[in-house]
């Protein structure tokens, strides 16, 4: 043992970091996985969206949507619909609702 008492304490060292190494991965892991959690309810993102298509589909009536009894909130959004297509005999469209 005397004589090899700087392989027991560089075997110690390298245990040691490692060791650290793993507590490390394992709150970074526990961190991550709780992220994308976090974010949704952060960014209060909805679980449904239907679109407002125009004719020939009827439009959503927003009262009747909210009474229904699993609907906790209901509103309008506007945005903008680009389609871009590779075919250069069809033409560029954009759509907004």
């Amino acid at each position: 043992m005397r004589t090899r008492w700087r392989a027991w304490v560089a075997l110690s060292l390298l245990m040691g970091v490692l060791s650290g190494v793993v507590f490390a991965a394992v709150a970074a892991a526990r961190r991550t996985d709780s992220a994308y959690p976090r974010l949704l309810r952060w960014s209060n993102v909805p679980d449904v969206m239907v679109p407002n298509l125009g004719p020939p589909f009827p439009n959503i009536d927003l009262a009747k949507a909210s009474a229904l009894p699993q609907v906790v909130q209901a509103g309008r959004w506007v945005g903008l619909e680009m389609i871009i297509h590779n075919d250069p005999k069809t033409t560029y469209g954009m759509r907004a609702y």
